[in-house]
């Protein structure tokens, strides 16, 4: 017998993160009738799906109603609208309730949504053609000005979207592109969500409705779409002007990648922006003829896979390149002449790549603070809204990505917290092999991360008033130690979680730090 969900179930699986997000209008009217809804159509064996398409025939059907000059199918046309939001929410609950989220059913959501923003201001025209009693303006000007809205906030939906796809490698269809509440897509999101369709625009509907003033509301969003529109250009016309441009289809980064730094991760992003396709080429040992390695051939492919700007990462065993590329380029560590003769010659016959080298000398450019907009993917599922994390991340392995992986997994904004020089020396009386520069570079360049913050102390609770997070995570090597256990105490009485992570076993920094040294004589410093 098949699970009988009540309003209860459905109220407990929206998390607190999504429904702030929500305009006023939906937080307070439309999300608790789209439980009830929910219960209706989840218990009767809909999918999301399923209600997505519903909701888009809902539109359609409310627009053309609206049209019509009689004041019964107006109030018919003005019903659908409102339940179309109300249905909009609806396939996000059953999604959530039965663990049913996708790709494709983020498409088809978005697809319901721009149904009714393709319509629904031509609708309002029409309305207003029929109705207006604005005297000087001929009433044929309404449907087009309703025309111009739709197009303008239609148009405007697209710039947006294409310079995400364009700027971006998000897999998801709605990108997390508004944890930075001072971004532009979150202030454009915020307006949007109150003003627009799932906003102010349902009350002021019905006001329209009773007051016979669809030609007000409809001058009101055609201010709105085409401010909207305008702003919208403009931003991403200026922001694009500034994007260093696409120069090549593919080019090929050659090295041993055995120890990451900010040299690395800088390399690698200058040349994922002049390159559609960034592939990382491992030289084996083998092919080097050399055992001087720190990290496995199978971790590092592992890390470079890791990073946001890498597409593809292979190994090289032979001199046989078979990847096509346009470009390439060898680091610094690798002499190009020691090169078995095969593949020197079918790089030759390619494109050398030219590094910016002030810019790999400025570090400053390297904003730690930076929103990463697609890292976590589709949040409908995250137990936590803010993550974070911290620890030294010196000489960067598999445990250091497997914690962050396993963390961004669980919160829809991660944040990893990096101890400065200063306090690992204090902590440790020796030096890391790698600067704080190099080591925030590094994790901030792994997918999973949003935001790097300095580490000066061990007090939790100062970092939790400065980032607000909900979650702290850490490795399970800890549990039991004495001040954890006090810790973790402390922050639950704050509604703050300690969850414990798995440690990776067999590799740490102090095993590689020891390599180091061996491979070096002795020393390792802080390179």
């Amino acid at each position: 017998m098949s699970k009988i969900y009540t309003i209860s179930d459905v109220a407990k699986s929206l998390p607190k993160s999504k429904n702030k997000k929500s305009s006023l209008w939906v937080k307070v009217f439309v999300r608790p009738i789209s439980f009830l809804f929910t219960t209706l159509f989840i218990n009767v064996g809909f999918s999301p799906w399923i209600v997505s398409i519903l909701s888009a025939m809902i539109a359609v059907a409310g627009c053309v109603f609206l049209t019509v000059p009689i004041i019964s199918f107006k109030i018919v046309g003005v019903v659908l609208i409102e339940m179309w939001l109300v249905m909009d929410c609806v396939d996000g609950n059953i999604a959530r309730v039965k663990k049913q989220s996708s790709k494709m059913g983020e498409f088809i959501d978005a697809f319901s949504g721009y149904y009714l923003c393709a319509f629904v201001y031509l609708s309002i025209g029409l309305a207003a053609f029929h109705s207006s009693k604005i005297l000087l303006i001929d009433n044929y000007i309404f449907i087009i000005l309703g025309a111009i809205a739709s197009i303008s906030d239609i148009l405007a939906r697209l710039i947006h979207s294409k310079y995400l796809n364009y700027t971006t490698s998000s897999t998801s269809l709605t990108p997390n592109a508004t944890a930075n509440k001072k971004s532009f897509s979150y202030i454009r999101l915020r307006i949007e969500k109150e003003l627009g369709i799932s906003g102010l625009f349902m009350p002021f509907l019905i006001v329209a409705l009773i007051f016979n003033i669809f030609d007000i509301m409809l001058l009101f969003y055609l201010a709105f779409s085409m401010g909207g529109l305008f702003i919208t250009s403009l931003y991403y016309a200026l922001k694009s002007k500034v994007k260093p441009l696409i120069i090549f289809d593919t080019t090929i980064c050659l090295g041993r990648f055995d120890k990451l730094n900010a040299d690395t991760i800088n390399i690698l992003n200058q040349i994922k922006t002049h390159s559609r396709k960034l592939v990382v080429c491992i030289l084996s040992d083998e092919l080097l003829d050399t055992n001087k390695y720190m990290m496995s051939i199978d971790d590092r492919i592992k890390i470079l896979s890791a990073l946001k700007y890498v597409d593809q990462v292979i190994c090289l065993n032979t001199p046989h390149l078979t990847v096509p590329i346009d470009a390439y380029y060898v680091m610094p560590d690798i002499n190009q002449n020691n090169l078995p003769k095969e593949l020197r010659n079918t790089l030759l016959k390619k494109k050398p790549y030219v590094i910016d080298k002030n810019v790999i000398t400025n570090l400053d450019h390297l904003n730690f603070n930076a929103t990463d907009n697609l890292i976590n993917g589709d949040s409908i599922n995250k137990k936590y809204k803010i993550g974070f994390a911290s620890g030294t991340f010196d000489l960067f392995h598999i445990g250091h990505l497997n914690i962050i992986k396993r963390a961004a997994a669980l919160c829809e904004y991660l944040i990893i917290g990096v101890k400065t020089d200063e306090f690992f020396v204090k902590l440790r009386k020796e030096p890391t092999a790698l600067s704080y520069e190099d080591r925030c570079a590094v994790v901030m360049g792994i997918k999973g991360v949003n935001e790097v913050v300095p580490i000066h102390d061990y007090n939790r609770l100062l970092l939790l008033g400065k980032y607000k997070f909900d979650a702290i995570f850490v490795g399970d090597d800890w549990k039991g130690n004495e001040n954890w256990d006090h810790t973790e105490k402390i922050l639950s009485l704050v509604g703050v979680e300690v969850v414990w992570l798995e440690r990776t076993e067999g590799v740490s920094s102090s095993v590689l730090r020891e390599r180091i040294k061996q491979l070096n004589g002795g020393t390792i410093g802080n390179d």
